[in-house]
Order: C-alpha cells, then sequence, then structure tokens
C-alpha cells in the first residue's frame, strides 16, 4: 500500500491558502492516496460527494508533482532552518507555514 500523506492544518489556514477550496484540498491528498479510484470512477465519486472533481484532480497533481520537490529541498536543508527557512521560502514565493505543514505531515507519514 502506499504511504498516506495528510494535511494537518486546521480549515481555517487551508482557506487562507488554497482560496477557499477547502473541501477540495483536503479531497486532493485522498486523491493522492487512491481513496477515490482512477479515471472516470474518481472524476464520478468527487462528483457524487460534492466535489468540484476538476479543481480537487488539479490539486493533487500539484501537490504530488511541485511539493514534494520542495518538501524534499526544505527536508534536505536547502531553504536553511528558522526564520531563514521562512525567509528563504517566502523569497521563492511560497507560505512558509504551509510548506513546513507539508514537511511535517510527509515526515509524519514516511
Amino acid at each position: 500500500m502506499a504511504e498516506t500523506i495528510k494535511s494537518n492544518l486546521s480549515d481555517d489556514e487551508l482557506e487562507e491558502v488554497v482560496g477557499g477550496t477547502t473541501r477540495e484540498y483536503r479531497a486532493a491528498w485522498d486523491i493522492i492516496n487512491g481513496v477515490y479510484g482512477t479515471g472516470a470512477e474518481r472524476y464520478n465519486r468527487l462528483n457524487a460527494a460534492g466535489i468540484n472533481a476538476q479543481v480537487a484532480i488539479d490539486y493533487a497533481g500539484a501537490l504530488s508533482e511541485g511539493f514534494q520537490a520542495v518538501i524534499n529541498d526544505v527536508i534536505n536543508g536547502r531553504y536553511g532552518n528558522g526564520q531563514d527557512r521562512v525567509n528563504a521560502l517566502s523569497a521563492a514565493g511560497y507560505n512558509p507555514a504551509f510548506v513546513q505543514s507539508m514537511v511535517n505531515a510527509y515526515l509524519m507519514n514516511s
């Protein structure tokens, strides 16, 4: 079974990060973890759950492709530690609190 990755952000934090699409963001993690199946089945199951399937699928793609690289870079020290990390992530255009929560979730599940 694939490793499970989840977000530990509160709904308010998620809404701030992803612009008010908390359900789609949370569903994206479920997509990554295989909860909704694949292909048309995935799309149909998301829509049946009242989730905008395309938005959730787009988030899942971004999380699985882009954020994994950032998570790895943070773990490997590319962005430094403490306030240096916050400053470096901000300068690179990332939300430091969001990235750190993704790193924490990844490490808790690895």
